[in-house]
């Protein structure tokens, strides 16, 4: 019996003979033979419901297997190096990217790839923190690819192995510039994960401030109890007499937002570029009714069950309004709670799913 075993890279054609009774553990085996991927780091999913036990028989989980299964894969690659020197790496689009440095003679590390791109530095100009251009070399790796960095300064040499056997990846040149991308150094993170904490200290405040106000009785104000509030740019507000705060403008205005607005970000962001060549292909009919119902399955599957709801409703056609739902229902379900590059990774890796890569590959390009 043949199926196919849905990845990340697309379906998998696996054949399984019926007679030997096999299991979970008969999936990564073969995965394991296809790909490379060491078994404990593969995870099988039957029906969006993961299988923990790898004895399962697959009789147990019915006789139609055909696209039920999904298989995610390892997303780290191995480094390894015996430069004596350290060395910098970065994961990530040149938009949003991370640092990485790796000790001198330090043997296979993990390295977790975002779009599975990796970048070596091969020279850093400048000094200061936040003005640095990195300028690499950038290659498209797999998860399954060991990297070997040999030698130092301009004796290094970069070999890349998959299944054990040396290949010839191309990269290309690329500088990355601190002054104009965002990207997340090592040394920044504790700073980061501190402001995040003052945030939701800030938020609980708030809250807790403005459900004392709703239980104190409203009296109108004095000439004399009117305040002068100081503004972060200096200037001052006058509060009282019933006017608004530039916070409170601020906050009614995001509440205003629709969903399909929270859903894109900020104007001009990564997020509202990439949905806005995902309406630009459905007008072309690069993506059909078959290609959103799978793109929404990926996405999250109680936004594939709102889309069959929909599409059972009389007169319902496919069409911009129709994705723009998809995404809606996308941010009600998941999307509210992820940052605004954890929100584009989840577009474009569904959009791979549902056997849409060439799409998923211009918006990497584009935004890149």
């Amino acid at each position: 019996m043949e199926i196919k075993v849905k990845t990340s890279a697309g379906p998998v054609p696996v054949s399984i003979d019926t007679s030997s009774n096999p299991t979970v553990l008969t999936i990564k085996e073969m995965f394991l033979k296809k790909k490379y991927f060491p078994i404990r780091r593969q995870t099988l999913y039957y029906l969006g419901y993961r299988l923990d036990d790898d004895e399962i028989p697959l009789s147990d989980l019915g006789d139609d297997l055909d696209g039920s299964l999904t298989l995610v894969m390892p997303k780290a690659a191995l480094v390894d190096s015996d430069s004596d020197e350290p060395v910098w790496l970065t994961t990530g689009k040149s938009r949003s990217f991370k640092l990485h440095q790796i000790p001198e003679n330090r043997p296979m590390r993990p390295m977790k790839l975002k779009q599975e791109r990796i970048g070596i530095v091969h020279h850093i100009e400048g000094e200061t923190e936040g003005s640095r251009k990195y300028h690499i070399h950038k290659y498209d790796v797999s998860a399954d690819t060991t990297i070997q960095i040999r030698g130092s300064g301009s004796d290094r040499k970069v070999v890349f192995m998959i299944r054990g056997e040396e290949v010839l990846i191309q990269g290309r040149m690329k500088v990355y510039d601190e002054h104009n991308e965002h990207h997340e150094h090592p040394q920044n993170r504790l700073a980061q994960a501190v402001s995040s904490m003052a945030q939701f200290v800030s938020a609980i405040s708030s809250f807790v401030s403005t459900s004392q106000t709703m239980h104190q009785p409203v009296t109108s104000p004095c000439p004399d109890q009117m305040a002068i509030t100081a503004l972060p740019s200096g200037s001052s507000a006058i509060t009282g007499l019933g006017h608004s705060q530039p916070q409170d403008q601020q906050q009614e205005k995001t509440s205003q937002m629709s969903t399909f607005e929270r859903m894109k970000g900020p104007s001009g962001g990564i997020v509202e570029k990439a949905i806005n060549l995902i309406l630009e292909a459905v007008q072309l009919a690069r993506i059909q009714q078959n290609n959103a119902e799978e793109f929404a399955e990926k996405l999250h599957k109680r936004v594939k069950g709102h889309f069959i709801h929909a599409k059972n409703t009389s007169n319902y056609k496919f069409d911009k309004r129709a994705m723009e739902e998809i995404l809606t229902n996308f941010y009600n379900e998941k999307a509210f709670y992820l940052s605004e590059q954890e929100r584009f990774d989840a577009l474009v890796l569904a959009l791979k799913e549902a056997n849409l890569q060439a799409i998923a590959h211009e918006i990497e390009e584009t935004i890149d």
